[in-house]
Formats: C-alpha cells, sequence, structure tokens
C-alpha cells in the first residue's frame, strides 16, 4: 500500500515538474519574442512612426496623373478649335493614349522587381511630364501627331505609378491600416480629376488660348514628380 501510494506521489511530482518546465518554456518564448520586438528592423521602426507623414508624399504623385489624364474633356471644342483637329481626330487622341495600358500592367510586376521600387517610381514618375512636354511643344508646332504621342507617354507613367504606389504602400502599411493608405489615395484621385475640371476652364478663359492650360499642367506634372 505504501509502494502504490509513493508511486502515486512520484508520478505527481513529476508531472508537476513537467508542468513546470512546460510554464518555463513558454516563458521563454515570450521573452524572446520581446526581445525579438525589441530588435525590429530600424528600418521598419522609421515606417511605422512616419507612415501617415509618408502617405500624403506617395499621394501627391498621383495627382499630377489624374489632375491631367482627361484635361481635353473639360475644354473638348476650344482643345479642337486649337489643334485644328475635327472629331474623329479628337476621337484619336482620346482613344490611342490609353492602348499600351492594357498590355503594361502585366509587365509592370517584372518591370518593378527588375528595376527596383525605387528607381521605377522615379522613371514612372518622369514620363508624365516628359509627355506633357511633348503635348506642349505640339501646341506651338499645330502638330496632332506629337500631341497624341506626349499624351501616351503621360497616361503609360500615369498608369505604371498607380502601380508601383500600391507596391510601395504594402511596405509602409499593414493589414490594419493599409484599408485606409489605399481609400485616401482614392480620394486623392478623385480631387485631382475635379480640380482639374475646374481650373483647366478657367485657365483657357484667362488668354482664350491651349497655351497656359497646357504650361500649367506641365508644371503641376513637373513639380510633382
Amino acid at each position: 500500500m505504501q509502494d502504490q501510494n509513493k508511486s502515486i506521489t512520484d508520478e505527481k511530482s513529476a508531472q508537476y515538474i513537467s508542468n513546470i518546465s512546460l510554464d518555463q518554456q513558454i516563458i521563454e518564448k515570450r521573452q524572446d519574442s520581446e526581445q525579438e520586438d525589441d530588435r525590429l528592423n530600424p528600418q521598419d521602426v522609421f515606417r511605422h512612426k512616419y507612415k501617415w507623414y509618408f502617405l500624403v508624399f506617395a499621394n501627391l504623385i498621383l495627382v499630377g496623373g489624374f489632375f491631367t489624364n482627361s484635361f481635353q474633356a473639360f475644354i473638348k471644342e476650344q482643345f479642337m478649335q486649337s489643334m485644328q483637329i475635327d472629331n474623329s481626330q479628337y476621337g484619336l487622341f482620346v482613344l490611342i493614349p490609353p492602348i499600351p495600358n492594357f498590355i503594361l500592367p502585366i509587365f509592370a510586376g517584372l518591370i518593378l522587381d527588375k528595376l527596383g521600387l525605387r528607381f521605377s517610381i522615379f522613371i514612372f514618375a518622369l514620363l508624365q511630364p516628359i509627355g506633357m512636354l511633348f503635348c506642349l511643344i505640339s501646341y506651338y508646332v499645330k502638330s496632332f501627331e506629337v500631341m497624341i504621342f506626349g499624351k501616351t507617354f503621360h497616361q503609360i507613367g500615369s498608369e505604371l505609378i498607380q502601380i508601383a504606389q500600391s507596391s510601395i504602400l504594402i511596405k509602409w502599411f499593414d493589414n490594419t491600416t493599409l484599408n485606409t493608405a489605399y481609400t485616401t489615395g482614392s480620394f486623392i484621385r478623385q480631387l485631382s480629376s475635379s480640380l482639374s475640371g475646374i481650373i483647366v476652364p478657367l485657365l483657357y478663359q484667362a488668354n482664350n488660348n491651349l497655351q497656359l492650360p497646357l504650361i500649367v499642367i506641365f508644371l503641376v506634372c513637373f513639380f510633382l514628380f
């Protein structure tokens, strides 16, 4: 009987020691996890601290594209008159520039991986003022073909910069704040387009030609580049 009681006591002691050992392992894992959090990558700490300030600048790179994408629609008749084109040519001006964007997004990921995110954003953003510079030149030389070429350049940059911006937001924001970052970008895009609809006609009316609107549009793309 005493041997049986001793056996039961030994089993309970062994189980108790096992539980203590398990608790110690759990505590050690938690401590290791906390220490790991304390040793976060300095870049991650920086991003967490300044992500909302970064969001402002990340959204500004979208303004140039959406402020200028549909500028011609707000002054259609004046645009056609200034460029000496008819309705069919205007239709081509609206139709042709977006065509490359049906294909390029497929390769956007490869471009980002090959060139790197920062350099890709630089290149994509640069396409926008370059494209609008061609549009401005086309006004002076009265070349409809140059205008289409410039607008195509601009829209390629505008489309690709959106993809690049989405990629960089993923790096700066976690699952709890990423949706907020995306919806803020959507608001900025809509706001930019709406402001264009107000400002571009006023710029045209200021001197009754296309020169001032194109100059301002180019400067917007350039300074937000």
